[in-house]
């Protein structure tokens, strides 16, 4: 009689087991397959910038508001044979939104750039990330919010949180730049760069500090993990044997995280060599662009990750080293579903893992609007 209970209770847990796993591969497929086929819906063209950008910033608004957030097909974790017998794929599910990894903030920023209602921009912040305890890099590109907010109110519990955010940062700094987690040290990513560079350069312009090291920092990456004949950033490189760099060069969210933090920098307070390496960029950017007029998930390729895409479209449009037209921007909203912009990449996963097109992103979101942002700012400023 004990022996047959506990067949049953091992023939049950193993029918459960399979059960969580065919359940969980049954959503992931659902998903995935729903993405696919939004993405391939037939979308009206925006009529006017004006209307594009209230479409966008309406459901911006939704997807990072305290209720009622907005609905749409997310990966939302990895699957038991994902992970173990398809990883070969690289198939990368991510959560919907994470406040902790922190490309919500740079979706918040946007909003509260283009002028969306600051009492909405400050409750959000307050509920998402201010009670939280600083913990990790990607966290930087909240406080882009904290000095926008503290900028416009003045309040003292904003300049806390960008204070604390500055030193622990600070606190991290090696000799070879800043690393990304604990538990990598010896490992400098090109993440890293977009994510606190900003935040840095900005923050030494509000407050009497040096930004003298955020220069070291991208001066070091310039130095160790770019190629020498394009100038594109690797994944990054280890600081054991700073010479050898690690990942390809050519993926298109790295060279996102690059110039998002580029384009905060005085590149004449570099040195030569990195003005040179930065330059090189800049034209094979500028290249890429006339030949395909898009960016994929790895640059030179014909696809379109706008993860990738938007951010170096935003970098070379401040630099100047492009002009986008009406027509150009208004283009984005065919890749646009109910005010959301497919046709994105995920996180990556390990050092070569790298996600794969999945749908929405907070950040090719946030990128979106500051492209129109920065637009609208260009033609003021010509008329």
């Amino acid at each position: 009689m004990l022996v047959l209970l506990i067949l049953n209770i091992i023939l049950s847990a193993i029918l459960i087991a399979i059960a969580i796993v065919f359940h969980n591969e049954v959503v992931y497929w659902y998903k995935s397959h729903k993405i696919r086929s939004t993405q391939k819906e037939k979308v009206v063209r925006a009529c006017s910038i004006e209307s594009f950008k209230q479409n966008l910033m309406c459901s911006s608004s939704k997807m990072v508001a305290l209720k009622n957030k907005i609905e749409y097909p997310t990966l939302t974790g990895d699957t038991f044979i994902k992970r173990f017998v398809y990883s070969w794929k690289h198939q990368d599910p991510v959560e919907s939104f994470s406040w902790q990894y922190s490309e919500c903030g740079w979706l918040l920023y946007a909003l509260a750039e283009a002028g969306y209602d600051l009492m909405r921009i400050t409750e959000i912040f307050e509920h998402h990330v201010l009670k939280e305890k600083i913990t990790i890099v990607d966290q930087a590109q909240c406080g882009m919010v904290a000095l926008l907010l503290y900028l416009k109110t003045r309040e003292k519990k904003y300049k806390d949180y960008a204070d604390s955010l500055y030193y622990f940062l600070f606190s991290r700094v090696n000799d070879y730049g800043l690393p990304y987690r604990d538990g990598a040290s010896q490992d400098i990513l090109v993440d890293t760069i977009g994510m606190a560079i900003p935040f840095l350069i900005e923050y030494s312009q509000m407050f009497p500090v040096s930004d003298a090291f955020a220069y070291d920092i991208v001066e070091k990456f310039v130095k160790y993990g770019t190629d020498h004949e394009t100038g594109l950033p690797a994944f990054g490189f280890y600081t054991t044997k700073p010479y050898i760099k690690h990942g390809a060069c050519n993926w298109g969210r790295g060279c996102a995280w690059y110039v998002i933090g580029l384009s905060y920098i005085d590149k004449a307070r570099l040195s030569d060599t990195a003005i040179s390496q930065i330059e090189k960029l800049e034209k094979t950017l500028v290249y890429l662009y006339n030949r395909n007029h898009s960016f994929g998930h790895f640059l030179g390729k014909k696809d379109r990750d706008l993860s990738a895409e938007l951010p170096i479209l935003f970098y070379l449009s401040k630099k100047k080293l492009i002009k986008l037209t009406e027509k150009d921007i208004l283009d984005y909203s065919l890749m646009c579903h109910n005010g959301i912009v497919y046709n994105s990449s995920s996180s990556n996963t390990g050092i070569i893992a790298y996600g794969t097109l999945c749908g929405p992103n907070v950040l090719s979101q946030g990128y979106m609007i500051r492209i129109i942002t920065l637009y609208e700012n260009l033609l003021n400023n010509e008329q």
